[in-house]
């Protein structure tokens, strides 16, 4: 389906919502609004490249690949969005999402979807990106709320650790609280 010129054109008038709200509430970040403005028409006519292409030409290998550079865009933009300094928690981000690409989208295209075939772009793309936005949001969840209950109880951890556990066994209680947390229905 071809969006028009016209249409392309109304989907620009809703950003006189944020232009609006930025003038009212005298907040300067107009520069920002227009910089971000900028770059999303470029992503997106990027990456309406890219699923052209994948969609009419793509193959098995291709399809896999673009779940690659997905996995690595959900790691990289939730570590951004954790806004923490620790390198170590790459790994622990990038299992969640990882298990779910493995485990969830094989399950899917080949049992679940009547998909011929069973790696079509044009339907595997658009759920694997639902599939990543919620597990980045659980996985942001869960590595926020772990972090910040580390941080504000080192004691118990300390206490832990003084009384033989291992760091395993000492952050067990804020592992749980966490994935309680991230496994909650939103």
């Amino acid at each position: 389906m071809d969006i028009s010129y016209i249409s392309l054109a109304l989907s620009f008038l809703l950003l006189i919502i944020p232009i609006v709200l930025i003038r009212l509430t005298g907040l300067k970040l107009m520069r920002q609004l227009l910089i971000s403005i900028l770059r999303m028409v470029i992503q997106l006519a990027m990456i309406g490249l890219v699923l052209e292409f994948l969609f009419t030409k793509g193959s098995v290998w291709t399809t896999l690949g673009w779940f690659l550079v997905m996995i690595g865009s959900a790691v990289y933009i939730t570590y951004e969005r954790l806004d923490m300094p620790f390198r170590f928690l790459f790994p622990i981000i990038a299992m969640p999402l990882m298990v779910s690409s493995l485990v969830v989208m094989p399950y899917l295209a080949l049992l679940v979807l009547p998909v011929n075939p069973f790696w079509e772009p044009k339907v595997l793309i658009p759920i694997f990106g639902m599939i990543l936005g919620n597990c980045m949001n659980g996985t942001a969840l869960a590595v926020d709320r772990f972090t910040s209950d580390i941080k504000s109880n080192q004691n118990a951890y300390r206490t832990w650790i003084a009384m033989g556990a291992t760091r395993c066994e000492a952050v067990l209680p804020f592992f749980r609280k966490a994935m309680k947390m991230a496994l909650m229905p939103r």
